[in-house]
């Protein structure tokens, strides 16, 4: 007889589940999955919380006094006693989470009622427990802490301190970096200075922008996650006396980003998602100019009776017109209104009488452009639709000529053929998806990388944005979606020889890891540097605008005034006044990390295996000093943590 106890204790023991979950309780903590420990002396078995202190176990009597037998959730210190019979948490009391009264020593797998404190009151319950069914897996060797091999199927996790040199910038919304391109940013009416070699030949080229970041907080006011626009002091998006054409990642007050090329004969812009999320996003700009696959339709014509200066000087007529004819162009020609982009020209000859130019390009695939050729054409409606879209503009007889009624006076003429141009396209992935939209340029026309300096992190018009930035980089070939997916999801940097297309100078130009400097690690660029939005005052004497002795530092946007440091190092680096690195970003590196500092990937907490062997052999190919001599490793005190 007593083998067979013995034979029913182990057939119990083999039937309980690896790892069950709890649904249902008031209390989340409970809500998690749990491992088995193994069994009782009663021969129930027992488990404990993956990430928790919280067990599940049977207790023939809670107090060792009264005969109600029961299973129990609460918290405990080490693990009920194996050996004993009743009062398993060993302080004479039936106190817990939550229990169900039963003399049952099965696990009661299912929907089942318990007792439950509740906030402060106690209730009744249906709790569900279920299996958890666990299939052998593998991952490759993180940052684990600690092996706990000696359970049924064995775990490893990271609760201790973990290794962590590798380091993010943060800009701590006052700062951002600054890529030198060229030798100095010049003023209006000033000659440019020329491009730095390496920067003028990465430039002439196709070019993709990526790069990690983690956005606190959207700004107040448009910026830059990273672009050429220029240093602080440039004045506007666009002079047309320099072409100041620049391209650039925006980031908007709603946290949302987007692509474009400023004002010039570019058109277009990309909407990406939002990104103020508390994630990382890996965010990439494509400008492909050698094998764009990008063109545009040009067309024009004029309107007679329609005088320029009153649509140019009424900022909210010029917008709605500029809505309208969009809206009318892309039913027109089967496109996006965000593809189509309206131009106006004065081509009044006798005075007071009014001839408006416009002029408008689509952007379209290359793909399809034959088709969209064709439909503008072959079109009956084309006048009709330009018509309409000018007179349901608010208030636009203001800006009509001739004799009244002077809607009667207005028509068009001069309707140019439609032209196809073959040009550049550019592309915005974050995370490794493409977002709809096209952006078209004219390399030979546009500037967009040659012109002001490469900004990351703000820095349009002194706007800094509040964010955390890691492995930059600059590659002087346009990465397709594969290529891009593949940067995103992988979290190790690749050796230069599996770079794409080689190592430079076939691709990449420069990479930054920015753990601890600004250092570019790879090919010919020199380093980041940070801007701050405080700029340094110099002079001599008493500044009365801002009644401060020189020198001292201003903000640019805020005009605040502080007086020099002994240092100015001291005022980069202080927290109110400059950015600095951190310590993985988000993580918190006095716990294991949930994404690694290396590459702001995610890492896995804990990892279960099939077998108590399985996580032993995964422990062997780690380095962790907590593990010791019984890991058959040294222990050596200069080491922090786990290593591979």
């Amino acid at each position: 007889m007593r083998w067979l106890a013995l034979l029913g204790l182990f057939e119990a023991e083999a039937q309980a589940p690896a790892r069950l979950a709890v649904f249902d309780a008031c209390d989340d903590a409970v809500n998690t999955e749990y491992d088995l420990q193994g069994t009782t002396g009663s021969g129930a078995p027992f488990y404990k919380a993956v990430e928790s202190d919280l067990h599940i176990y049977f207790d023939p009597s809670c107090d060792a006094s009264t005969g109600d037998s029961r299973w129990i959730i609460d918290r405990l210190d080490g693990t009920p006693d194996r050996n004993a019979t009743e009062d398993l948490d060993g302080n004479l009391l039936c106190s817990h989470i939550a229990y169900l009264s039963s003399s049952d020593v099965a696990l009661p797998v299912g929907s089942t009622s318990w007792i439950m404190e509740c906030s402060g009151s106690t209730q009744t319950l249906d709790l569900t427990l279920e299996e958890v069914n666990r299939v052998g897996y593998q991952t490759a060797p993180a940052f684990f802490c600690s092996y706990n091999c000696g359970t049924t199927r064995g775990q490893v996790t990271r609760p201790g301190k973990c290794y962590g040199t590798s380091e993010v910038f943060a800009t701590r919304g006052v700062s951002w970096m600054l890529l030198v391109t060229r030798a100095a940013e010049a003023g209006a009416g000033q000659n440019i200075p020329p491009l730095t070699d390496e920067w003028a030949t990465y430039s002439a080229q196709d070019m993709t922008w990526e790069g990690w970041f983690h956005v606190n907080e959207a700004p107040a006011e448009r910026s830059m996650l990273m672009g050429t626009f220029g240093t602080n002091d440039a004045e506007t998006l666009y002079s047309g006396l320099h072409r100041r054409r620049h391209g650039a990642v925006w980031i908007d007050p709603d946290g949302s980003v987007g692509l474009s090329s400023n004002t010039g004969t570019t058109s277009g812009f990309i909407q990406g998602p939002q990104l103020v999320d508390g994630k990382w996003h890996h965010v990439a700009a494509v400008w492909n100019q050698t094998a764009g696959g990008g063109a545009q339709i040009a067309k024009s014509f004029k309107l007679m009776h329609v005088r320029y200066s009153t649509i140019i000087g009424n900022q909210d007529m010029r917008e709605e017109l500029t809505a309208r004819m969009e809206e009318a162009m892309a039913l027109e020609a089967n496109a996006s209104a965000t593809d189509v982009w309206f131009y106006y020209a004065d081509e009044q000859i006798i005075g007071g009488e009014g001839r408006l130019l416009v002029s408008f390009v689509v952007n379209c695939p290359i793909e399809t452009v034959d088709m969209m050729l064709a439909r503008l054409v072959s079109s009956h409606t084309f006048e009709n639709r330009m018509l309409w879209a000018l007179f349901n503009v608010t208030l636009i007889t203001n800006a009509f000529t001739g004799l009244a009624p002077v809607q009667d006076n207005v028509y068009i003429y001069d309707d140019v053929f439609p032209t196809i141009t073959y040009v550049g396209i550019a592309h915005l992935y974050v995370d490794g998806v493409a977002f709809p939209g096209l952006v078209i340029y004219s390399p030979n026309e546009e500037n967009i990388a040659d012109n002001g300096q490469f900004l990351v992190g703000g820095g349009h018009q002194a706007r800094p944005v509040d964010l955390e930035v890691a492995n930059l980089r600059l590659w002087s070939v346009a990465l397709t979606q594969e290529q891009l997916a593949q940067q995103a999801q992988v979290c190790q940097v690749p050796d230069s020889e599996s770079f794409i297309g080689g190592a430079w100078p076939f691709s990449l130009h420069g990479a930054w890891p920015l753990n601890g400097n600004f250092t570019n690690a790879f090919g010919p660029f020199a380093n980041f540097s940070e801007q701050s939005v405080w700029e340094e005052q110099l002079g001599s004497g008493y500044n009365s605008v801002d009644a401060m002795n020189y020198p001292y530092w201003k903000n640019l946007l805020t005009a605040e005034v502080v007086q020099t440091y002994t240092q100015s190092m001291y005022h980069h680096m202080s927290r109110k006044l400059g950015g600095g690195f951190v310590r993985g970003g988000v993580c918190n590196f006095n716990a294991c990390p949930a994404i690694s500092p290396v590459n702001a990937c995610p890492l896995q907490r804990s990892v279960g295996f099939a077998s108590s062997a399985e996580c032993e052999e995964f422990a062997g190919f780690n380095f962790c000093r907590l593990a010791g001599s019984t890991r058959n490793r040294p222990s050596m005190p200069h080491l922090q943590g786990c290593h591979l």
